[in-house]
């Protein structure tokens, strides 16, 4: 059973300019809501009891703001004083004894619909699952491509318009839900990549490059809602999405 999360969230996000001049992006509020509260709420109701969040950008704000517990769950806060020169790799790697665990890993500009964190925990107890959307023409990002068991065989992070757009196309959503075998795994292969300078790469190619290597599979949210926010225009789409709700 998984209780614990582990959040990335130590990024400048320089991308939505005077909002985070002086705040974090996960304290960037959507319809009224900082970011961050509202996943902390989402985890906190569905039994997780220990957050780990990867602060670095000032963080300070983010342990002013919610200090040492949330409700039930625990908060621990692990700094990357290297956040300007790395990218979100190496968060992870500061914080790998906790993948050791088994734990909910997620992106902290994330905001989504309470069901996708369910569906995430009721995957099979046994293995370890990319939460996915179906990769369109109107996304980027990180794009998984599965075999016909649903296990990811290739994964690479697009810019661009695709030639085409298959059923076995998926964009994360930003969460996995790793079991304890499988995160003592992740953790060694962060630290491969730690120790080879590769720290300015994002988590997902640290997975692409050992795919081979252990099962990791897609857990489809089937159309639920949920929005990554990067700049200004992102968030108004977020607003409009999640409009007359909490997101």
């Amino acid at each position: 059973m998984i209780n614990k999360a582990i959040i990335l969230a130590a990024g400048m996000g320089t991308r939505l300019k005077e909002l985070t001049q002086d705040k974090p992006k996960c304290l960037v509020k959507v319809n009224g809501k900082e970011i961050l509260r509202s996943n902390l709420e989402k985890l906190e109701r569905n039994g997780i009891t220990e957050a780990v969040i990867l602060v670095g950008y000032l963080a300070n704000k983010i342990e002013e703001t919610f200090g040492e517990s949330f409700g039930n769950m625990k908060l621990t806060y692990v700094e990357s004083k290297r956040y300007m020169e790395t990218n979100n790799m190496y968060s992870l790697w500061l914080a790998r004894q906790h993948l050791s665990d088994g734990a909910l890993l997620m992106e902290g500009d994330v905001v989504f619909e309470e069901e996708i964190i369910q569906k995430a925990l009721t995957t099979d107890a046994d293995k370890s699952f990319w939460v996915v959307d179906k990769f369109t023409e109107e996304l980027d990002g990180c794009m998984s491509t599965t075999d016909m068991d649903n296990r990811i065989i290739d994964l690479r992070i697009v810019r661009e318009k695709l030639p085409e757009y298959k059923s076995n196309y998926h964009k994360s959503v930003g969460i996995l839900k790793i079991t304890p075998k499988y995160g003592q795994e992740f953790s060694r292969w962060l630290d491969e990549d730690v120790q080879a300078g590769n720290v300015k790469i994002y988590y997902d190619l640290v997975l692409q490059r050992r795919l081979h290597q252990l099962p990791l599979y897609v857990c489809s949210i089937n159309g639920l809602k949920w929005f990554e926010i990067d700049n200004q225009e992102d968030l108004k789409k977020a607003e409009e999405i999640f409009s007359g709700e909490k997101p």
